[in-house]
Formats: C-alpha cells, structure tokens, sequence
C-alpha cells in the first residue's frame, strides 16, 4: 500500500519541476530584464491563486464524475489526471524553442 502512495509523491514532484519550475526559467530567458520581477509576480498570481481555485474544482468535479453509491473507481480517475499530467509535459517538451539552437541551448551572446 506505501508503494502508491510513494509514487504519487514523486510524480507530484516531477509535475512540479515541469510547470512552476520551467515556466519560471521560461519567463526568466524570454521577458526582459525590466519586467521580470512583474513577469514573475503575475506567474505566481496565477499559479498560485487562479490555477489552483480551478485545479481543485475540476478534480473535485471529476471525483464526483468516478465516484458511484459510495465506490470510487480510482484506477480510471487517477489514470486521466496522469494522462493529462503527461500530455502537458509532452506539449511543453514539444513547444518549447529556448533561446539557442540544438536540444542542448546555449544563452545568447
């Protein structure tokens, strides 16, 4: 049973570098210097405040969606959130340009 439990944690962790992590290296390289303290405040705002609000809504509706006389069918629910969890990683893999050329980017001169 800690094995599950276990496992979520980490892919919590690896979802975490992905989005709040990456996204602030994102905003780091691409919005000048000026307006990276604004950039960064904004990012926060979102992900902290409206992203979260609207996390925790559309879970609890697909909870209530998998859950049936009290059973709740937790292999489908938690299969979709990882495949979503997924799919947004793969997007920003496949998205992301960098600053540079090849997959391993050098900063700009």
């Amino acid at each position: 049973m800690c094995g599950p439990l276990l496992l979520g944690i980490a892919l919590h962790g690896v979802s975490y570098v992905f989005v709040t992590v990456v996204a602030q290296v994102y905003l780091a390289e691409r919005v000048e210097p000026t307006m990276q303290a604004r950039a960064q405040a904004l990012f926060a705002m979102l992900t902290g405040g409206v992203s979260n609000l609207l996390g925790y809504l559309g879970t609890g509706m697909w909870f209530l969606m998998m859950t049936d006389r009290g059973a709740t069918r937790w292999p489908l629910f938690w299969s979709v959130l990882c495949a979503a969890a997924l799919a947004v990683a793969v997007y920003f893999t496949w998205a992301y340009h960098g600053v540079g050329r090849g997959f391993f980017r050098r900063p700009a001169p």
